[in-house]
């Protein structure tokens, strides 16, 4: 059995864990570069990192030592236990009760929060008067808490502290740049149809991108006309310096900058810029991606070969990039899983059902998830030069799943 040490002591059973980590950051390094992927080693590393996590999480996360006590597995011989036993929907990360913010009742909600992480949130709630309070001050406490708003209205908090934090800002330029050296341009300027701050997955992900840019713009939806008016300015100005840009934004967002650029951008921007969409369509798609890539082209002179479609989840630390050959592949920091509609995992190298992930670098929260799609997971070599796990055709959202809506949520100002 694990004992259960002091939550306020929460780093002390990382030290077996945080070097596995650092193994698996090497070996995304050198996959991303072409290297052959070494599965067994990279496999065996993986899951060596998930039974550390496991452990961790049932020391110091409650609402994972009660799955755990639950499933009769508090001691797991194997990651494929993790899989079958210990998975848990994006719902339990909007399972509080929903008056809680309709009453401003922040201390239940800070209680409940505190279920979640990895120790007990210990800051002043005096004065909090909305969620964006409420969240400053968690910050001031070192808890970061992420944003998924759905089509029901009920938001998504997931709770990272510094460590996690980093890892999701970060993991991705591990693997991203290297996989993609030839597409990103040099020094570019970054023009980001998200809002400023790291609220939403999507959000920390454009700040990864933009990273180190010495001119980066976000869209400002508080700007003139919405903010496309100076989005269009810093395009221009790109263009006329002959700087590569590189555009971040959900596919609809994209789409609107290419309408507004077809009637007011006189020059496209130079050559060797690209294009990064994340965050699906949501419950918009007055565009298909096929005609997307077309009018990227047209609008902005970039080629379907220089855009890139990324694929995330909000309780993930890690995001999946879409090849030229169309696969999203997995990079090996995470691990996908493939369950049924029983929630049994399916085994085999192409198999289709519910989405989920293994993502060892969720430090701070249940990181063993179902994010709500249906899609179908190879593991092959690709035409692209990767190998490993990859998601193939379509990502759709299970009828069950409500859909996701981030996209929406960037233009609440969230930070």
């Amino acid at each position: 059995m694990i004992a259960t040490p002091s939550r306020s002591d929460a780093g002390a059973s990382l030290e077996r864990l945080l070097p596995r980590l650092r193994a698996l950051l090497v070996a995304a390094r050198l996959w991303a570069r072409g290297g052959k992927l070494q599965a067994k080693a990279v496999d065996q590393a993986l899951d060596e990192a998930l039974l550390e996590l496991h452990r961790h999480h049932v020391a110091r996360i409650p609402v994972y030592r009660r799955l755990a006590l639950d499933a009769g597995v508090e001691d797991v011989p194997d990651a494929a236990t993790i899989a079958r036993e210990l998975m848990v929907t994006s719902d339990l990360f909007k399972s509080y009760d929903p008056a809680w913010l309709t009453e401003r009742d922040f201390e239940a909600l800070t209680d409940w929060l505190g279920t979640l992480f990895v120790r007990e949130p210990a800051v002043s709630l005096e004065g909090v008067s909305d969620l964006a309070d409420w969240r400053a001050h968690l910050r001031s406490g070192g808890v970061f808490v992420g944003i998924s708003s759905g089509t029901s209205g009920r938001p998504s908090f997931v709770p990272r502290d510094h460590a996690t934090l980093t890892a999701l800002r970060r993991n991705g330029a591990i693997y991203a740049r290297a996989t993609y050296g030839n597409l990103f341009p040099t020094n570019p300027d970054c023009l980001l149809l998200t809002g400023d701050g790291i609220a939403l997955g999507i959000q920390a992900a454009a700040r990864g991108l933009g990273a180190g840019a010495e001119h980066v713009h976000h869209l400002d939806p508080a700007g003139v006309d919405g903010g496309w008016h100076e989005a269009i300015a810093f395009l221009a100005a790109a263009s006329g310096a002959e700087r590569p840009v590189l555009v971040f934004g959900t596919p609809p967002l994209v789409d609107e900058l290419c309408a507004r650029a077809e009637a007011d951008l006189r020059r496209p921007p130079a050559p060797g810029s690209a294009v990064v969409t994340g965050g699906g369509w949501k419950t918009v798609r007055a565009t298909t991606p096929a005609e997307l890539l077309g009018r990227v082209e047209r609008a902005l002179g970039i080629p379907p070969a220089y855009v890139v479609d990324v694929y995330g989840a909000t309780e993930l630390n890690a995001y999946l990039l879409r090849c030229p050959h169309g696969s999203y592949h997995v990079p090996p920091i995470i691990r996908a899983v493939v369950l049924d509609d029983l929630l049994a995992p399916l085994e085999g190298d192409d198999v289709t059902g519910l989405l989920g992930f293994l993502d060892a670098f969720a430090l701070s929260y249940p990181g063993f998830v179902i994010p709500g799609d249906v899609a179908r997971v190879v593991r092959r070599a690709c035409p692209c030069g990767l190998d490993g796990q990859a998601v193939v055709g379509p990502i759709e959202r299970a009828p069950e799943h409500e859909t996701r809506g981030c996209a929406t949520a960037l233009h609440a100002g969230a930070t």
